[in-house]
């Protein structure tokens, strides 16, 4: 085999590794990229916020536990290579489910978030502060995916901490990768490869050289 087809195989399987991890998250949260659609759509009122409490829950059993299992699926590909990580995104997102108290913390403040983005739509100065609460809060929710995904015991605020500028940079990622959904209407990369690139970016940000502890 010459090297060019060996690069190309390898190319490849890089690809499908990041697609495949990436599929299985979108599948978990289809149903959560739906009812955010359905309430931008939607103008503010009790239907508005009944609909938000809904989201809430939703992205408390899917959205936070399943970014833990990208990070672990992440992880495990650093350590193995290119590979089919699926059952280490959902075998991470079963375990964290559990955790419905600290995900529900996170996922209220997400749903605070919104509400507060389109209850005060057009007051420039009220939405920039919301904005910036919530880039803030992503990069939290980032980082506690991180160390959970990872199986890392270091106190989440001391992380953060040591590792601001970081998670800063991911969290701007994630941000980009999505809003390029939303605004450029290039829906195919939230299927592709938006959150496990951006995951993959944080963790060789964040770990280029420590080893991964298997599940």
């Amino acid at each position: 085999m010459t090297k060019g087809k060996e690069t190309l195989i390898e190319v490849g399987n890089w690809v499908w590794t990041l697609f495949s991890i990436n599929v299985i998250w979108f599948l978990l949260n289809f149903p959560v990229i739906l009812t955010v659609i359905l309430i931008f759509s939607m103008p503010f009122g009790l239907p508005f916020v009944a609909f938000t409490v809904v989201l809430i829950l939703m992205i408390t059993i899917f959205t936070i536990p399943s970014l833990a299992g990208v990070f672990s699926a992440i992880g495990q590909w650093k350590e193995r290579g290119s590979g089919t990580y699926i059952k280490y995104v959902l075998r991470t997102w079963i375990k964290e489910v559990k955790s419905i108290v600290p995900n529900l913390i996170e996922g209220s403040i997400i749903g605070l978030i919104v509400i507060m983005i389109k209850a005060f739509e057009g007051n420039i100065f009220v939405s920039t502060l919301v904005l910036v609460w919530g880039l803030l809060t992503t990069l939290v929710v980032i980082a506690n995916a991180y160390l959970k995904g990872l199986n890392k015991d270091d106190d989440l605020t001391q992380f953060i901490i040591q590792h601001g500028g970081q998670l800063l940079v991911s969290t701007i990622l994630f941000v980009i990768m999505i809003a390029l959904n939303g605004y450029l209407k290039l829906a195919f990369l939230i299927l592709i490869c938006s959150i496990s690139f951006s995951a993959l970016v944080t963790v060789n940000l964040l770990n280029k050289k420590s080893s991964y502890r298997k599940l």
